[in-house]
């Protein structure tokens, strides 16, 4: 039956409850706000090893949805990153290794292993401003030894054509040069026949003019 007694009894009861219940509640939020809890943001990337037997793992410490792909021609390895359109892009660091490619973004890591080996000096990352995405653009390396070759191969063939360029010029120029020689040698040839001898001035026509005073020895 109700009385004094049982309304203290249910009283205890639910004092008991309430705080078995605010000291969980407590328990809780300390546990989410523990610092060892907390992972601290990094400041720069780890160095990688230089011995290659030690293991690299993958990482994704800030959850970001990431495609890793190849190009449509086979020739590059594309990296695509949700990093958001609102985060600065001084908080974004990326770096590309032979083998491994890793993303630095607002302290938390992306780090990646690749299928085949990269090119990382002729790697390049671009943003998008409408979507914010992050797509970083690696050439293979079997693809630029490949176009290497080709230009190798390539520029012999140009040099010998420049060479026959030039002995063209040349042999041009010498046959005008030619052509002048042979020119100026007519023209000395027809003055020197139009050009009367002294020795006909001299001896020939010396009486067929009178006025002329004869020559004083």
């Amino acid at each position: 039956p109700w009385c004094i007694e049982t309304r203290i009894k249910d009283h205890r009861e639910m004092r008991h409850e309430r705080e078995k219940h605010d000291q969980q509640k407590k328990s809780n939020m300390d546990s989410l706000l523990a610092p060892n809890k907390m992972k601290p943001r990094r400041t720069g990337f780890d160095p990688i090893p230089l011995d290659p037997s030690v293991r690299i793992y993958q990482k994704n410490e800030g959850d970001w949805n990431f495609k890793l792909l190849e190009s449509d021609d086979e020739k590059n390895m594309l990296l695509d990153v949700d990093i958001g359109k609102f985060i600065d892009i001084s908080l974004v660091d990326v770096d590309v290794q032979p083998k491994w490619v890793r993303m630095l973004c607002k302290g938390r890591l992306l780090q990646l292993e690749l299928s085949e080996e990269v090119n990382p000096d002729m790697s390049n990352a671009q943003r998008s401003k409408t979507t914010g995405h992050l797509v970083v653009t690696m050439p293979k390396v079997k693809e630029v030894l490949r176009r290497e070759t080709s230009q190798a191969t390539a520029i012999p063939s140009a040099r010998v054509q420049s060479k026959s360029n030039s002995y063209s010029k040349l042999s041009s120029v010498n046959q005008s040069a030619l052509r002048n020689i042979t020119n100026e040698d007519k023209l000395e040839s027809l003055d020197m026949q139009e050009r009367p001898r002294p020795s006909a001035i001299m001896d020939g026509d010396s009486d067929s003019d009178d006025e002329v005073p004869p020559l004083v020895v």
